[in-house]
C-alpha cells in the first residue's frame, strides 16, 4: 500500500532532486472496467488512447465523460534520475487522486490508495531500470463514490431527490489526478538527524555513521501564539478578526497544455504549482477582498495552499471530512483523515465535521460522542485551537468542548425566505436584529466567542433588481452586510466567513441553477459580483 501519512512535500534540496511528472499523460475511459484483464497494467493500447492534461479532472477535459464516474487508466514515460545512487531511493508522490488508485511501474503493482484530496507517496526504487532506459508508470483511477472514500459518497442518497450524481456532498465529484507532485530521489537511511532552525526557515539533515549528510530537507517557519478568550481570537496577545470568503477548488481555471488554452474544472492547474486552487486570488494579488484567513470545507485542500497561507499571512482552519451519516463512520475507519496536514504552520485550528439533523435521541447522542471523539483527536495535535461548524439549534454540550463557537448562518437562504420583493429590504433589516439577539443569548450560555464558519446567498451573474430580490446580486451584497455589520457591533464576534469564493460546479439538481452553486462573490471566471465591492470596501483598511 501507499505511504501516506508523515510524507514530506516534495522539495528540491543538496540531497534530493524532484522531477515534475505534470503535461499530456496517456488516457483511456475503461467503461467495461474490463482493463486489467486486457492488460492495461503494462501499457495501454495504442487504439483508444487519447492525450489528457494532468493533474486536471477528465471530467471537464473531454465532454464525452462529463458524467463518467467509473474506472480508467494513465499512462506515461518516466526516467530516472541521472545520477541516482545505490544509497538513496526514489517515490512517486501524489497530491490528490479521486477517489481510488493502482499504481503500476514497469507492469508491477507498486502501491495502492484509497480516498480523493489527500497526499500518498509510493518508493519505485527497486522496480526503476537502470539510467539510461525508460520506465512505464501507469495508474488506473476509479471515481466511483463510497462511503469510505474522502469526502465520503454513495450509500445515504443525494443532496437532492433525483440529482446526479448521487453525491452526499454539494460539489461535483471531479474524477481523475487533481494534484499531482513529483518524482523524488533523496536519501534510503540514516544514522542520525540533525535540526537547524532560524526564524524564517528550518532545515533538517540526516547523517550517516561517519557524520557526512546524506540527506536535508528545508521548511519555512515562524513562531506566533494564538488563542481564544471569552470574547475573540488573540493572535500573538492582540485581538484579530478573522474573514475570508471561502475557497472551495473545484472551478474552472485557464490553462495552457502545450496547444492550446482551454478551461477545465481541475482543482490544480497545469502546471501544478502556477496557481493551486483559488487560493492565490486571495494572495497573488492585492487581496481584492480583504480576506485575511481561510477556512477549507468537504476535504482537505492542497498543501499547497496551507503553504501559500503560511507565505501570505493568512491564518487556516482545516476540516475534517466527516459529513452527514459519515461522522460515526470517521471516527471508527479513519480518524485521523482529517488531520493529515496537521504540522502545516499556516494552520491555527483544527475543525472536526459538524453535526447534521438526525432524527431520534439515541442518534443525536451518538453523533454527539462522536463528535467528542473527533475534538479530542484534534486536541491531542496539543497546540492549536479547536471548533467544529454547527447551527444554533444543534448548539449541544460537544460545542463546550470546543475553544469558539463556529455556526453556519443561512438566514435569508435556506430558511426565513418567500417576502415580497417590497419587504425584502425590512426583512434584512429585521434579519439583524433578530440574528443580534440570537448571538447575545449563545455567548451568555456558552461564554465562548463566536465565528461565523458560513453564510451567503446564491446570485445569478449579471442579475440586478431596484428592489433586493432573491437571485439578484442586490440581495447576496445586502445580506451579507447584515453579518459584517453584526461584526462591527458585537465585540464577541470575531469574524466572517463568506461561502463561497467563486462560483463552483455542483451535482444537478433544481436545487443548482445550471448546476453551480451561485454562491460565490465571484463568478466561476472570477469574475466580481456587487457583493465582492461590499466586501472590499467593508474588510480593506
Amino acid at each position: 500500500m501507499a505511504d501516506t501519512w508523515g510524507t514530506l512535500r516534495p522539495s528540491d534540496s543538496a540531497h534530493r532532486r524532484c522531477t515534475q511528472l505534470d503535461g499530456l499523460w496517456a488516457f483511456i475511459a475503461d467503461h467495461k472496467d474490463d482493463g486489467h484483464a486486457s492488460g492495461f497494467c503494462s501499457g495501454l493500447p495504442e487504439s483508444g488512447r487519447t492525450p489528457i492534461a494532468v493533474p486536471a479532472s477528465w471530467n471537464e477535459q473531454l465532454p464525452e465523460l462529463d458524467s463518467f464516474l467509473g474506472p480508467a487508466w494513465y499512462e506515461r514515460t518516466v526516467w530516472a534520475p541521472l545520477g541516482l545512487t545505490p544509497r538513496q531511493r526514489v517515490c512517486l508522490r501524489f497530491g490528490s487522486v479521486n477517489y481510488s488508485c493502482e499504481v503500476y511501474f514497469n507492469g508491477e503493482r507498486a502501491g495502492a490508495h484509497e480516498g480523493g484530496h489527500l497526499p500518498f507517496e509510493v518508493d519505485v526504487t527497486c522496480l526503476l531500470r537502470s539510467s539510461g532506459e525508460p520506465n512505464l508508470l501507469v495508474l488506473r483511477v476509479d471515481g466511483r463514490l463510497e462511503p469510505t472514500h474522502v469526502p465520503p459518497g454513495g450509500g445515504w442518497g443525494a443532496m437532492a431527490p433525483g440529482c446526479f450524481p448521487r453525491a452526499s456532498f454539494d460539489f461535483y465529484p471531479f474524477c481523475g489526478v487533481q494534484r499531482l507532485e513529483d518524482l523524488t530521489a533523496g536519501a534510503a537511511s540514516a544514522a542520525s538527524v540533525v535540526m537547524r532552525c532560524r526564524c524564517g526557515t528550518g532545515v533538517s539533515r540526516a547523517l550517516d555513521a561517519d557524520g557526512a549528510p546524506i540527506d536535508s530537507y528545508e521548511q519555512r517557519l515562524g513562531l506566533r501564539t494564538v488563542e481564544a478568550s471569552d470574547d475573540g481570537l488573540l493572535l500573538n496577545g492582540e485581538p484579530v478578526s478573522s474573514r475570508s470568503a471561502l475557497p472551495h477548488p473545484v472551478g474552472a481555471v485557464l490553462v495552457r497544455d502545450h496547444a492550446c488554452l482551454r478551461w477545465v474544472g481541475a482543482s490544480q492547474l497545469v502546471p501544478h504549482r502556477a496557481l493551486p486552487g483559488f487560493l492565490p486570488y486571495q494572495t497573488r494579488y492585492p487581496n481584492p477582498i480583504g480576506a485575511n484567513s481561510y477556512r477549507t470545507a468537504h476535504y482537505p485542500y492542497s498543501e499547497v495552499d496551507l503553504d501559500l497561507a503560511d507565505e501570505h499571512g493568512l491564518l487556516a482552519r482545516p476540516t475534517c471530512v466527516a459529513r452527514q451519516a459519515s461522522c460515526l463512520l470517521v471516527v471508527s475507519e479513519s480518524p485521523c483523515v482529517g488531520l493529515s496536514f496537521a504540522d502545516a504552520p499556516a494552520i491555527v485550528c483544527n475543525e472536526p465535521g459538524g453535526p447534521q439533523s438526525v432524527p431520534t435521541a439515541e442518534a443525536k447522542r451518538q453523533q454527539t460522542e462522536a463528535l467528542l471523539e473527533l475534538v479530542a483527536l484534534a486536541r491531542a495535535e496539543g497546540t492549536r485551537l479547536v471548533t467544529f461548524a454547527n447551527i444554533p439549534e444543534h448548539c449541544d454540550e460537544a460545542n463546550r468542548a470546543c475553544d469558539f463557537l463556529s455556526l453556519n448562518e443561512y438566514v435569508g437562504w435556506y430558511y426565513d425566505v418567500g417576502k415580497p420583493l417590497a419587504e425584502i429590504g425590512r426583512q434584512l433589516e429585521a434579519k439583524f436584529v433578530a440574528l443580534e439577539a440570537e448571538f447575545v443569548a449563545l455567548h451568555a450560555d456558552f461564554r465562548k466567542p463566536i465565528m461565523v464558519s458560513e453564510c451567503g446567498a446564491d446570485t445569478l451573474p449579471g442579475c440586478h433588481m431596484m428592489a433586493p430580490g432573491l437571485w439578484s446580486e442586490e440581495f447576496q451584497a445586502g445580506l451579507l452586510e447584515v453579518y459584517t455589520e453584526l461584526e462591527r457591533k458585537l465585540p464577541f464576534v470575531f469574524g466572517v466567513h463568506v461561502w463561497n469564493l467563486a462560483d463552483f460546479r455542483t451535482p444537478q439538481m433544481h436545487l443548482r441553477a445550471a448546476g453551480l452553486n451561485h454562491k460565490g462573490v465571484f463568478t466561476r471566471l472570477r469574475e466580481p459580483k456587487l457583493a465582492a465591492h461590499m466586501l472590499r470596501r467593508a474588510w480593506r483598511p
